[in-house]
């Protein structure tokens, strides 16, 4: 039952993806640029440091929370 739900919505999201690409150069154009940014090496790396300090940001608020609900 979930997976031919799932293997539904992943053909909608097929079916819209490739509709919209073979259509609008502007969203053609935009992901052309955006894999031409992250071949850059620095790009990436930029990239990487943002995603870490998120994910520190977001596991650190978890922690920070939980520690508060015990103190308290």
């Amino acid at each position: 039952m979930n997976a031919q739900i799932i293997q539904r919505a992943e053909l909608v999201f097929w079916n819209v993806a490739i509709r919209t690409l073979s259509e609008n150069q502007r969203v053609r154009r935009l992901i052309q640029r955006m894999y031409w940014l992250l071949r850059k090496k620095s790009v990436r790396n930029i990239i990487k440091t943002i995603g870490v300090a998120a994910t520190i940001g977001f596991l650190g608020g978890f922690i920070f929370y939980g520690l508060a609900r015990i103190i308290r």
